[in-house]
């Protein structure tokens, strides 16, 4: 039971962050330069380039003597020198010759992706089922503050809010004393919880039902 759960979970997050990278798709395809306005165009995807060319010399880009919007890049939140992921995604998509709308498309996609799966993931830890976890995992990441500015034109916005689900799914995990580090909780002790969760909510009913029973005039 628990194998197939995780299979169907897995399937589900995977394609949600499809569906979501297949709609982006179609948004650059309308528009070729949908990601690359704004502050992205002027200041974020600039840092990035010069991140990708620090990291091709073989340095760490914490520092650089070549950006004319900061030297200081590790003091700049927004730039994510000390995200892995940001680095990695940097150092791939850098290995392609993209064009800088392309460059800052595929940056953001990626992101998106990642949130999405995150999304889609807590929402199935609360139970919900699998539409309705891709349901939530598309308002996540397709909704208009996201796309409209995190993804087109504020990247930092964009950069914080993927990990925000996956976050909040993690720390409850961890605080689940049910579960170990990555298994569903046993079948049998959720069980157990749910019956005593119903029997001290019929026990309170029964209470209030006597209290406002004591409570009626004769």
């Amino acid at each position: 039971m628990d194998t197939t759960r995780t299979r169907a979970t897995i399937i589900g997050a995977l394609s949600a962050g499809l569906i979501v990278v297949l709609f982006c798709l179609i948004l650059l395809w309308h528009d070729p330069l949908l990601f690359w306005n704004d502050d992205y165009e002027l200041s974020i995807l600039p840092v990035f380039a010069d991140m990708a060319r620090s990291w091709s010399a073989g340095h760490w880009p914490i520092l650089s003597p070549y950006s004319w919007v900061c030297g200081n890049l590790a003091g700049e939140f927004q730039y994510g020198v000390f995200s892995v992921f940001v680095n990695a995604v940097i150092i791939v998509v850098w290995k392609f010759p993209l064009a800088f709308p392309q460059q800052a498309a595929a940056v953001s996609i990626a992101h998106l992706f990642v949130l999405a799966v995150g999304a889609f993931l807590l929402a199935r830890d609360r139970r919900f089922s699998i539409p309705l976890s891709i349901f939530v995992a598309l308002v996540a990441s397709l909704s208009g503050w996201i796309i409209c500015w995190g993804a087109t034109d504020w990247f930092g916005a964009l950069g914080a809010f993927t990990w925000l689900p996956w976050a909040w799914w993690g720390a409850e995990r961890a605080l689940d004393p049910r579960r170990t580090k990555w298994r569903e909780p046993n079948e049998k002790t959720a069980a157990t919880e749910n019956s005593n969760e119903k029997v001290q909510l019929s026990e309170s009913c029964k209470a209030t039902a006597r209290s406002e029973a004591g409570s009626i005039p004769v």
